[in-house]
């Protein structure tokens, strides 16, 4: 990509083929997280794509396609939230997710809270916002049906807040920073659970 700023004109050609070839990859990984994002038994390879399409564009300096990738994870959970309220109509599909199971909810928030960290380090801040929608809607779902399962859901909660209180905290809302501490603070105590509840906020 150093060839892009090259004057000569057999630099440029050498340029545009290149970022010719970016846009190949780019369109390649969209149409592979198309074909995975519902797909229970791929979602380890979706997370693995999702990270490293991520780390590609940000390496090349496609900043606009990098942060594509949050607008591609919330359109994964909007699909997933159709099959689950026409569940006749998707019946047929085999290996679909399901958002009332804890095992496909943990690989879910696994791909937000790694792509959320990077995004964090980027000052990306606009797409984190975004992402806390889908991870708050996620992690609600995560906690019904952990209890479920009688599964302890400290960790999800403790890394929503670390994350949610540096957005908050470069965000200057010094109010909500200091609940998230708080709320992050609770879930490492050593009392127990039932005895903290629930504080998952009603939106982030």
């Amino acid at each position: 990509l150093l060839l892009l700023s090259v004057s000569d004109s057999y630099g440029l050609l050498k340029g545009a083929i290149i970022m010719l070839n970016i846009r190949f990859v780019w369109q390649s990984f969209k149409i592979m997280f198309d074909l995975l994002k519902m797909n229970s038994k791929m979602l380890e390879l979706y997370q693995t794509l999702c990270c490293e399409a991520f780390d590609f564009m940000v390496l090349h300096h496609r900043t606009k396609e990098a942060k594509k990738i949050f607008d591609l994870m919330s359109a994964q959970v909007k699909a997933a939230q159709k099959m689950e309220a026409q569940p006749l109509e998707y019946e047929g599909i085999p290996n679909r997710i399901e958002l009332s199971r804890y095992e496909h909810l943990i690989k879910m928030l696994d791909l937000r809270y790694i792509l959320i960290g990077k995004a964090l380090n980027l000052h990306y801040y606009a797409e984190c916002w975004k992402a806390y929608d889908d991870l708050l809607y996620l992690s609600k779902r995560f906690e019904t049906a952990a209890k479920e399962e009688k599964l302890n859901t400290g960790k999800y909660e403790q890394l929503y807040y670390i994350h949610l209180s540096e957005l908050v905290r470069v965000a200057e809302f010094p109010l909500h920073h200091a609940f998230a501490l708080y709320s992050c603070l609770l879930y490492t105590s050593p009392s127990p659970r039932d005895q903290r509840g629930s504080r998952m906020p009603s939106s982030a």
